[in-house]
């Protein structure tokens, strides 16, 4: 069974059709929505600004998702880690408590 179907997303005023998932609709639609919300802070913020194109708008957006998404994916790996530190400690401490 495929499980993939069509829709089309706007972005920049454009449409742009996409393969996807079912279960996959809401989050790419909430991507989008977030694109077009930063787009248009960065619109809004350096709009009148003849020497700016859509594409630099485009292009700060980009950056500013990848960003975020790096920070969160920085600070989730943190969290693992964390998590096993505190683990060992509560362990070490067991161990101790013992003696």
């Amino acid at each position: 069974m495929n499980d993939k179907f069509k829709i089309h997303l706007e972005i920049a005023g454009r449409k742009y059709p996409l393969n996807i998932k079912r279960e996959d609709e809401e989050i790419v639609r909430q991507a989008a929505a977030l694109v077009n919300k930063k787009l248009a802070t960065y619109r809004e913020q350096f709009g009148k600004d003849k020497s700016k194109s859509i594409f630099d708008f485009l292009a700060m957006t980009a950056i500013d998702l990848s960003h975020a998404y790096l920070r969160l994916r920085e600070t989730r790996d943190v969290e693992i880690f964390t998590g096993i530190v505190r683990e060992i400690d509560e362990e070490l401490d067991s161990y101790l408590n013992q003696k």
